[in-house]
């Protein structure tokens, strides 16, 4: 919470005793966020009254959320939406369109899932859980890797809202992610059949791509896009 460095906050216009009665409810606010225990009442009425230097001070050494999201978390349908407006990744890297394609397709996945209603704050481990098993059962959905993609995807969401304190851990963390191999779909391709694709080409530029995926053994669109000239 405060990154291993000893915090001071500097109190104006507070005497010996006010300045006591400060600490002892900074103190059980840390107590709260660090243990899950019910935050103090004594505390809590004091925080909702608090100018906001203070709590932008408390805000700042993470002992506090910020203010919008103690009044009541953002929906994480709203929250995703946001995250894929702003059209980068958690790295700050601008997306690709057919990247901020999939996003999409997995907000509208978790959306459908989960709700409009359920908030960012309220989204559990469990839900993943869940989210994971409903993705299982869509007919569109046949394969194990498209099922670790979205969920890939949706873990990817999480950690903005864990930097403006909207949350404290991903629950996606431990659900299955990595890329698989699937055999599934895998198909060798004859020369009889390379030979009848090429007679469908409708120039000799097809006909090229056809031939560097299969004879040059290029992979498309990347090598070959690069390659053309």
């Amino acid at each position: 919470m405060f990154r291993g460095k000893r915090c001071q906050i500097r109190l104006k216009g507070h005497n010996r005793r006010q300045a006591e009665l400060v600490r002892r409810h900074i103190d059980a606010l840390i107590l709260h966020r660090l243990s899950g225990q019910a935050v103090d009442t004594a505390a809590a009425l004091w925080l909702s009254d608090i100018g906001e230097e203070l709590y932008g001070k408390l805000f700042g050494f993470g002992v506090v959320r910020g203010r919008e999201a103690s009044r009541g978390s953002e929906r994480l349908c709203d929250f995703v939406k946001r995250f894929i407006g702003k059209g980068r990744t958690n790295s700050g890297r601008v997306a690709k369109p057919g990247t901020i394609k999939n996003w999409h397709y997995t907000a509208t996945f978790l959306k459908e899932c989960v709700g409009e209603s359920v908030s960012v704050e309220h989204f559990t481990e469990a839900d993943a859980d869940d989210f994971r098993a409903w993705l299982q059962q869509r007919e569109e959905i046949k394969l194990e890797s498209s099922v670790r993609r979205h969920c890939q995807v949706a873990q990817m969401f999480f950690p903005a809202a864990i930097r403006t304190r909207l949350v404290e851990h991903n629950p996606f963390v431990h659900v299955p992610t990595a890329c698989i191999n699937s055999k599934d779909r895998d198909h060798f391709v004859t020369r009889e059949e390379f030979n009848a694709c090429l007679q469908h080409c409708p120039d000799l530029q097809w006909r090229m791509i056809l031939y560097l995926n299969r004879v040059a053994a290029m992979r498309c669109p990347s090598e070959i896009v690069v390659a053309s000239p």
